[in-house]
């Protein structure tokens, strides 16, 4: 579980700092944690100033929490988004990829205290 995960690639590149943060990561999981990793991943300090996070399947069955985080008002300054519409890999439905980048380094409430020391 992603959940799982990203506080373990903290802890495994910490030595590997050309690394960090992540360049681009891509969610194509369940559509509903989207907005838990993104945050997941920020506080870790697993992206940074210009990562792109390239999200699939965020119409259907949909990530509507994420869609808000990185393109609704409350995104302010820190995201650039852009939805690309395009067609279910054999489906004929429609989906949506949404393509974001980061427009600054995030600021987690409590870790600027921490990364001062």
């Amino acid at each position: 579980h992603s959940g799982d995960l990203i506080p373990q690639l903290r802890q495994r590149y910490s030595t590997a700092e050309e690394l960090l943060p992540f360049a681009f990561v891509f969610f194509d999981h369940r559509g509903s944690l989207f907005h838990e990793d993104l945050q997941s991943l920020e506080r870790h300090g697993l992206l940074g100033n210009g990562s792109i996070v390239v999200a699939d399947n965020v119409l259907a069955p949909g990530a509507p929490l994420y869609l808000w985080k990185v393109g609704g008002s409350g995104a302010g300054d820190l995201y650039r988004t852009e939805l690309i519409r395009l067609r279910e890999f054999g489906k004929s439905d429609e989906d949506w990829m949404a393509l974001t980048i980061l427009q600054q380094e995030p600021s987690i409430p409590g870790t600027e205290s921490a990364k001062a020391s």
